[in-house]
Parts: structure tokens; C-alpha cells; sequence
């Protein structure tokens, strides 16, 4: 026969379990995380692309920072030196989810009509592409998100909730033609690339505690 004191640890361990269980289950290491440190300088973030000249053009955009709670909002335009098409590329860094609205939203609100809203594929990565028009001008999107991690403490191969302080969100954004989507693919995907390569330089030289 079991003891009371033997059923109050039993009990114990099963609300310990309890409690644990979801934030095991849906707070997994993030996919795509980013070294806080690493964003201290955003403009390292974008790369040259081949076939591609780039300008900075933050000046236009940095007044949005403190009116959605940003750290910073950095953009670039990308110009393909074959057809001269633009390709602009925009970083929002933030620490709380209220300072990004849904793109969507975004465009709707300066009178854009959302007309196409799927899941692609850039690399081995999900991201979302949508296709806006707004009086017979159509401009062909994909955007994603990374988390931005600044503590390094885990729980068994989980970090916990509060480590994910930071977010990043990459919006790519092209004039709607029939080659805005290899314009998309081609800096979109140079760009990412080039994100996950300076995560793993940052992280084999400050490695995870």
C-alpha cells in the first residue's frame, strides 16, 4: 500500500509533468534564430546578389521605428542590371510581437488588394508569398520571420519561452511581371543564405553556454 508521502511525491512529479509538457511540446528550438549580437550592425545583413546593384534607402524608413516600437527598420533596393527591375528588401528588428502587423494588414490599410496569399518554399525554408494590386500596379511579395535569441539557456534540447526576446522580420518585394519570381528566388534566396551564414559564424565563435 502506498504511503501518503510516497502519493504527495507522485502527485508532485505528475503536476511538475503537467506543467512542463506543453512548453516541451510547442516551444522547440526556433528554425531560424539570430545572435542578438549579430543585428548590432543590420546593415551587414545584406549581401551583394550577383546580377544585382544595391542602395541603401533606411533613410526613407528608419522614422517607422519608434512608431511600431523598433529597434531599427533597415531597407535596401536591389536593381537588376539585365531588365533594371527593383527588388526591395526590408529588416524590422523588434522585441515584442505587437510592434509587427501582418503584411497583409499592412497593404490593405494604404489600399492594396491582397489577391493571392500562399506557403512557399525558399530553400529549405517556409515562407508566405502574396501578390497585392492596387490600381492595375501588382507587386509580387514573400517575407519571413527570424527569432533572435540572446540568452543561451536551455531546458533539456528546449529553450525556454522567455529566451526568445528578439524577432526579426525579412520582407522581399518586387514589381509583378512575369520574372518577378526569379527576381524573388534570386535575392530572396541570396539573402537568407547569407543570414544563416553569418548565424553560424556568430554562434562557432560566441558557441551556446
Amino acid at each position: 500500500m502506498i504511503s501518503k508521502k510516497k502519493e504527495l511525491i507522485i502527485f508532485v512529479i505528475l503536476v511538475l509533468v503537467v506543467s512542463w509538457l506543453p512548453m516541451l511540446m510547442f516551444n522547440p528550438i526556433p528554425e531560424n534564430t539570430i545572435p542578438a549580437e549579430l543585428l548590432e550592425n543590420p546593415d551587414a545583413l545584406f549581401p551583394d546578389v550577383p546580377g544585382y546593384s544595391k542602395v541603401s534607402i533606411s533613410k526613407n524608413f528608419s522614422k517607422y521605428a519608434p512608431i511600431f516600437e523598433s529597434d531599427y527598420v533597415v531597407a535596401y533596393t536591389y536593381t537588376s542590371e539585365s531588365s533594371q527591375r527593383p527588388v526591395w528588401v526590408l529588416i524590422q528588428k523588434a522585441s515584442k510581437p505587437k510592434s509587427f502587423h501582418h503584411p497583409t494588414a499592412g497593404y490593405k490599410a494604404q489600399d492594396w488588394e491582397i489577391v493571392e496569399e500562399n506557403p512557399d518554399i525558399l530553400g529549405e525554408t517556409t515562407i508566405e508569398y502574396l501578390l497585392a494590386e492596387k490600381k492595375g500596379v501588382k507587386r509580387a511579395v514573400i517575407y519571413w520571420y527570424f527569432m533572435i535569441i540572446e540568452k543561451k539557456q536551455r531546458f533539456l534540447i528546449y529553450y525556454l519561452p522567455q529566451d526568445l526576446s528578439d524577432i526579426a522580420f525579412v520582407r522581399v518585394e518586387t514589381p509583378y511581371d512575369e520574372e518577378a519570381s526569379n527576381r524573388l528566388n534570386e535575392v530572396g534566396k541570396v539573402v537568407h543564405e547569407h543570414i544563416d551564414r553569418k548565424i553560424e559564424e556568430t554562434t562557432t565563435e560566441n558557441p551556446p553556454s
